[in-house]
């Protein structure tokens, strides 16, 4: 068991408490297929794992973040997948 957001919805309130500091680090942060892996585990679907992704690309829009592009070691570009 994990102590994060258990759903979608958990998911998008503990996304929009976030600062701009906090969501944007915590974007980059999660961009890791170990994350992915994690999230399979705890019986999330592919459509529900890209929509915490996307959750967070709405939130970085929503507050004038250019999205991050996709880091060294990171697995997704919020950029491609917000387009």
């Amino acid at each position: 068991m994990t102590d994060y957001p258990m759903n979608l919805k958990e998911w998008r309130v503990y996304v929009w408490a976030l600062s701009l500091d906090e969501v944007f680090l915590q974007a980059n942060a999660i961009n890791s297929m170990s994350f992915i892996h994690t999230l399979r585990e705890d019986g999330f679907s592919p459509d529900e794992i890209e929509g915490v992704y996307r959750l967070f690309g709405e939130r970085l829009l929503e507050l004038g973040v250019q999205l991050p592009s996709r880091p060294t070691n990171g697995y997704l570009s919020y950029v491609d997948l917000m387009a």
